[in-house]
């Protein structure tokens, strides 16, 4: 099936767009206004980083041009670990764990923008990180890089379900529509801990039991989806978003919806960026005009996944 990336006469949504209406006063201000932070999080600028790194390391490019390219624009924050060295380190060792040029596996997408008609109305959109077919058993699997500086059980719950994982299967399987595109897909996490690059050891050379090593910044995991033929379920969630949409277009003194103090939303990855605006709402003008700029999300153009 053909995508329609760069068709803007219909309605899209993407698993970014769908996790902002958790908070519909967070929607508003991303989606409708288009206001966005002037200075990024380090967070999604550290995970985008480390993005564009592998990309370049899974086009067959050499690690040098990698970390050259992940570097590009990046600025650190004085204090925090996630710094340029730790995006050399990070790329550096990737792949003594996972070869990116390995005799078992085919590279059939790399860093690839999707648009597909969900139905007569919407589309769902979003960018794929892998797509690889294994070449003995003619298998296809979508593979997703993650960075987070909160490793743990926690984090692998954030996938049970998760239609951005659903999506993207969805997505491969009308890309490659005579494929056998598995429901399973794995999840590369590449975690920057802070001593990992330099951990402390006992007098023999050996780490100490709890110190963390360049191998522990590395885990692969299997996550099974619910399913890319559940897709249809996600349609009346999508059309209320769609409304909202279509309602802000015809009013002329648009209110902003209300909002919602969500614990779960407000402190979702390193914290919301409205929430400022949230709990000093006559101060919303000010906050706007010199904490924000206008830019509207589109995956087309952008990284999806900063650092979780």
């Amino acid at each position: 099936m053909e995508s329609n990336v760069g068709k803007n006469d219909r309605f899209w949504c993407d698993a970014t767009r769908l996790n902002d209406y958790l908070c519909p006063y967070r929607y508003w201000m991303r989606h409708i206004r288009g206001h966005v932070p002037r200075a990024a999080s380090i967070d999604l600028e550290f995970g985008i980083a480390v993005h564009r790194g592998l990309q370049t390391l899974w086009a067959g490019e050499s690690i040098e041009q990698a970390v050259e390219r992940a570097q590009m624009g990046f600025i650190e924050v004085e204090g925090d670990h996630r710094t340029r060295a730790k995006i050399a380190f990070l790329l550096s060792n990737y792949r003594e764990f996972y070869p990116t040029d390995s005799e078992d596996w085919v590279m059939l997408a790399n860093e690839h923008p999707f648009r597909f008609a969900l139905d007569d109305d919407i589309d769902w959109a979003g960018r794929l990180d892998k797509i690889l077919m294994h070449k003995r058993s003619g298998n296809v699997y979508v593979l997703d890089h993650k960075t987070t500086s909160r490793y743990g059980d926690r984090f692998w719950d954030s996938f049970y379900p998760s239609w951005q994982l659903t999506g993207y299967v969805w997505a491969a399987r009308q890309l490659f529509a005579t494929a056998d595109v598995q429901s399973m897909v794995f999840v590369d996490v590449l975690i920057p801990w802070i001593n990992a690059d330099n951990p402390r050891v006992k007098k023999n050379g050996e780490p100490y039991a709890n110190e963390k090593t360049w191998r522990d910044c590395y885990k692969r995991e299997p996550v099974e989806t619910v399913g890319a033929e559940s897709m249809p379920e996600l349609l009346d969630t999508l059309y209320k978003i769609k409304q909202m949409h279509d309602y802000y277009a015809a009013v002329s003194d648009p209110q902003p919806p209300p909002h919602c103090y969500s614990a779960a939303t407000c402190g979702m990855y390193s914290g919301c960026a409205y929430r400022g605006i949230c709990r000093q709402p006559e101060c919303a003008d000010d906050l706007i005009k010199h904490s924000f700029k206008q830019e509207f999300w589109s995956p087309f153009n952008h990284q999806e996944n900063g650092e979780q």
